[in-house]
């Protein structure tokens, strides 16, 4: 122990102070024993570059030890988005559901548009479906959560009441039934569809879920100010980027002499000819329709950020 306090010292390395918990560690006894193991440390130079990070303890729910997050408390919320659940075509109506949205009429002679209308149509459905079967088991599920995490916050003060025991005992049980439906959307997060049940609690099923969230995330960006790491600044510093690059006209040094090739030409295939005015309506026609009857969106662009090498730190190297 005197030598892993040196090492700290030696790296200048400080603890991370959790929030809401003094200790880590309870055995659920009538008397309990309570310990603090769990440390995160970090040095300044971290601390410069998330100075509102946060750690917090969740509920002992399924262990003796309570799980740590850390996590940028300045982290913008997401957009809700429809997911599909891999777990939803063995629960009941749910074939029948995705047939009666998917085969309603549909009014529109363009087949994108009928295709787009008949996935929102569907996700719709679909939503309405699984709230009627899930958002009940998720709102007891957290609520469970939380009523043990009251429970362990009160017992690193007292002794638990013989009917607080025993509620905490009932929760415990009834978080086993609901965490299997979180344990069917964990083991689809991880992309692993092979593994098998008793493969779900493993080290390397936990690490590829982190690994592709840590993958998708990018936590900060090398720009002439310095380093971004709020979501405005990294926001700010990728437009900036792209709105130089996208549509501007470089120069060239250098030109391809196509007559070295010797390519074959093509005569009298009327490539050259003028297009009819009939022909310009067909081309904006189909346009208008894959812009889904709006114009707007053909000049509108999502732009994915994908890594081009390991430890990609500016905007060029996505």
């Amino acid at each position: 122990m005197g030598k892993f306090r040196q090492a700290i010292d030696n790296a200048d390395l400080k603890e991370i102070k959790c929030k809401n918990r003094r200790f880590t560690l309870s055995i659920k006894r009538e008397n309990p024993t309570l310990v603090s193991i769990d440390k995160f440390f970090c040095n300044c130079s971290w601390e410069e570059l998330f100075p509102s990070s946060m750690l917090m303890a969740a509920s002992t729910a399924c262990s003796d030890h309570c799980p740590l997050l850390l996590a940028d408390a300045t982290t913008p919320r997401r957009r809700a988005q429809f997911k599909f659940e891999s777990f939803w075509p063995r629960f009941p109506r749910f074939h029948e559901t995705v047939d009666h949205a998917w085969n309603r009429l549909v009014h529109n002679a363009c087949a994108f548009k009928r295709l787009s209308i008949k996935m929102a149509r569907t996700t719709r459905d679909l939503k309405i479906w699984s709230s009627s079967l899930f958002s009940d088991a998720k709102l007891q599920f957290h609520i469970a959560i939380e009523i043990i995490l009251r429970l362990d916050v009160a017992q690193e003060s007292r002794n638990l009441s013989t009917p607080e025991f025993n509620l905490w005992g009932l929760f415990k049980k009834r978080l086993l039934g609901l965490a299997a439906i979180e344990h069917a959307r964990k083991r689809q997060a991880s992309r692993l569809t092979w593994l098998k049940l008793g493969d779900a609690g493993t080290k390397f099923f936990h690490a590829k879920i982190h690994s592709r969230r840590r993958k998708n995330f990018i936590h900060s960006l090398q720009t002439s100010n310095g380093i971004a790491t709020s979501h405005e600044d990294k926001a700010a510093a990728i437009f900036e980027h792209f709105n130089s690059v996208l549509g501007s006209k470089g120069a060239h040094p250098r030109t391809i002499d196509w007559s070295q090739l010797q390519l074959p030409t093509i005569t009298g295939g009327g490539l050259d000819n003028p297009f009819s005015e009939d022909e310009v309506w067909k081309a904006f026609y189909q346009f208008y329709c894959m812009a889904g009857d709006d114009l707007v969106a053909l000049n509108s662009t999502l732009v994915v950020l994908i890594p081009k090498k390991d430890g990609a730190t500016i905007v060029s190297d996505f």
